[in-house]
């Protein structure tokens, strides 16, 4: 789940879990967080990681707080102005 928090001028989006019965390795917001660190060392665009919570006793499943960044956001469609990359089967294929 993603919600966009906005305080004053800031804004900040929170990153979590639904909560339990799932199971915890489905929904790995800790995991999550550490990836995008790695990814952004290695150049790729993700948003800066400001805080992970580890504790369950705030908001019921652990969570992470990252910066907002303005983009497309892919799902299980690419969207039209996203060309498929060279070599790689299309969607279509």
């Amino acid at each position: 789940m993603t919600y966009l928090i906005q305080r004053g001028g800031e804004c900040v989006v929170l990153r979590r879990g639904p909560r339990p019965p799932l199971p915890k390795s489905t929904h790995d917001m800790v995991r999550e967080a550490r990836i995008q660190k790695i990814l952004g060392v290695h150049g790729v665009p993700v948003p800066e990681i400001v805080a992970v919570c580890e504790d369950e006793s705030l908001l019921g499943v652990p969570f992470y707080l990252m910066s907002r960044l303005d983009g497309t956001v892919v799902t299980d469609t690419i969207p039209p102005h996203l060309s498929p990359a060279e070599g790689l089967p299309s969607s279509s294929d």
